[in-house]
């Protein structure tokens, strides 16, 4: 766990260098008001993203978890019904751009991120995942790393030939960065795995887990992702740019700790087979790590905030507000991130679903009411209160599930005890 842990370390961390910089390329190229923009229709995209692969991705990491011979035929399902799901939703995805997103955006911009980020980029993390399943972390961290070093190089392209770009410039690079990762992505599976197959019988015995994932990550994406979109709509593009800036710090902060849970998911299902209570055994030193880093994070985040128009560009200057409102969520999600990975390898995927698309609901209703009010700080106040919420009450059902667990153990007797 310690070396797979280490290999994402340095695979996210290699990530997060890049996408700073390609970040700081087109958030300083765009300007807020386009960049804001494009962030609407990549946080609507985001949220339809989980169902390109239906929960597959998961069902795959499960059962070659717990049967490595399987990983040919589970690859070879998820890609069959990612490709399918994904046409569709990119297709439905264009037809709705137009209601769901500010006037102005070009509806070219939207089919080229539908294409992007809700066929493309899923089956490239279907690549990362199969390695992932057999616990060969290094080649998922090189993976996950491809699209943005594609990115990277096309902002700088961008950048060198056209320093006027607007954001349907910047998508249409975009979506050729994000083509040419997956085709890298789908040989080096393809070398190193063997083809995949397809095996019809798993495929439909497997759906209905499978759609109980996709609910689960569809609803984290909601209350992640769901208001840059509603600020650019309810608000401007301009309060979207300053909110997105912001909050793509604290993502690219979040990625240690989503590094160790990644590395750490297939032993959960492992341990999960024999309970909650193994699971939960197995996970305390994770715990602790990840908090103390939350906390520290945090702590950086909210001295080092006023640097940031510095570094963006005066066009900025609110978004080192912003960071320092939003900095808590990496502390909420120290602890909730765990927890949920908890539920999900001992069998409890359905609630956590539950859990995770109740406050995904809370947090669209609150930001319908605060965002017209109060613009990105309204955005941020919710993005807090959920994250708060959602640490809370996966702490909660993990204890209550653990708590019921050990009360149907029967009481052993002395005898019993002797032997």
């Amino acid at each position: 766990l310690a070396r797979n842990t280490g290999w994402v370390l340095l695979g996210q961390g290699a990530r997060l260098g890049v996408q700073a910089v390609y970040f700081i390329v087109i958030a300083r190229l765009l300007g807020p008001k386009e960049y804001g923009g494009f962030g609407a229709v990549l946080a609507i995209a985001s949220v339809l993203q989980p169902f390109s692969s239906l929960g597959f991705g998961y069902l795959m990491i499960r059962r070659v978890a717990r049967d490595p011979s399987s990983v040919s035929f589970a690859w070879g399902n998820a890609i069959v019904v990612t490709v399918a799901s994904g046409v569709g939703l990119g297709l439905l995805f264009f037809t709705l751009g137009a209601a769901l997103l500010p006037p102005g955006v070009p509806r070219a911009m939207i089919a080229m991120i539908a294409a992007a980020d809700i066929l493309l980029y899923p089956l490239l993390t279907l690549c990362a995942q199969t390695f992932q399943a057999i616990e060969s972390l290094r080649v998922t961290a090189a993976i996950y790393l491809l699209p943005s070093v594609t990115r990277m190089g096309c902002a700088a392209l961008l950048a060198v030939t056209n320093p006027h770009a607007t954001a349907l410039h910047w998508a249409q690079w975009y979506l050729v960065a994000t083509a040419l990762g997956t085709a890298a992505a789908m040989a080096v599976s393809t070398i190193g795995l063997g083809r995949p197959r397809f095996y019809w019988k798993a495929l439909r015995s497997e759906g209905r887990d499978g759609v109980v994932f996709a609910l689960g990550m569809a609803s984290q994406t909601v209350y992640n992702d769901a208001d840059k979109a509603m600020l650019a709509r309810l608000s401007t593009p301009f309060a979207a740019g300053i909110y997105i800036a912001a909050y793509r710090i604290i993502d690219v902060a979040c990625a240690p700790i989503l590094s160790l849970q990644m590395a750490a998911l297939p032993r959960m299902f492992k341990h999960g087979a024999a309970g909650i209570d193994e699971t939960i055994v197995r996970s305390r030193s994770l715990l602790s790590r990840s908090l103390v880093y939350g906390v520290s994070i945090a702590a950086v985040l909210w001295i080092a905030a006023p640097t940031l128009p510095f570094v963006l560009g005066h066009r900025y200057s609110e978004t080192a507000i912003a960071l320092r409102w939003l900095s808590v969520i990496v502390v909420f999600r120290s602890v909730h991130y765990l927890f949920a990975n908890i539920l999900t390898g001992a069998g409890y995927q359905s609630l956590r679903t539950w859990v995770q698309t109740s406050i995904g609901a809370l947090n669209f209703l609150a930001n319908l009411i605060v965002i017209p009010v109060y613009s990105w700080r309204g955005a941020a106040a919710t993005s807090m209160g959920s994250d708060a919420l959602m640490m809370l009450s996966l702490s909660v059902a993990v204890g209550a599930i653990r708590y019921r667990e050990v009360m149907r153990v029967p009481c052993r007797t002395s005898a019993e005890v002797q032997s």
